[in-house]
């Protein structure tokens, strides 16, 4: 309950800020899809997101120089996506690790006669419950 209470205090304080102006240029740029929204729509949006980019560890991998433009795209993005459900804000997700281009990772599956094949597939990124997001 306590923690609840932290968080929820902590979340009101980063909605209540200012959006940043340098946002509003990024988005009209890279996020087009929310120019339909209403005004209380978009500014639920704005807050949404304000949240989303505080909350997260970010990193850039492979030699990536992660980016606020990045940051705010995906921040913009992944926020447009839940924006009608109450109060989401990803909280399974800790990091969101951004690669340069698709990366190989290990992979493992069964066939139905049981065999196991490993090997490694190219991927484009990856979300799993309680481990970083990771985009490209």
């Amino acid at each position: 309950m306590l923690f609840t209470w932290l968080t929820r205090r902590r979340r009101n304080g980063l909605r209540s800020q200012p959006f940043p102006e340098a946002w509003e240029d990024i988005l009209r740029e890279n996020v087009r899809c929310t120019e339909r929204l209403s005004a209380e729509q978009r500014l639920e949006w704005q807050r949404r997101m304000q949240v989303f980019v505080a909350e997260k560890n970010w990193e850039g991998v492979g030699g990536l120089t992660l980016t606020e433009e990045m940051q705010v795209t995906i921040d913009g993005l992944a926020c447009y996506m839940v924006l009608g459900m109450p109060e989401e804000y990803f909280d399974n997700v800790l990091s969101i690790l951004v690669y340069p281009t698709a990366y190989v990772a290990p992979d493992q599956h069964v066939t139905p006669a049981g065999i196991v094949i490993v090997g490694r597939q190219p991927r484009m990124g990856e979300a799993m419950y309680r481990v970083p997001s990771i985009l490209t």
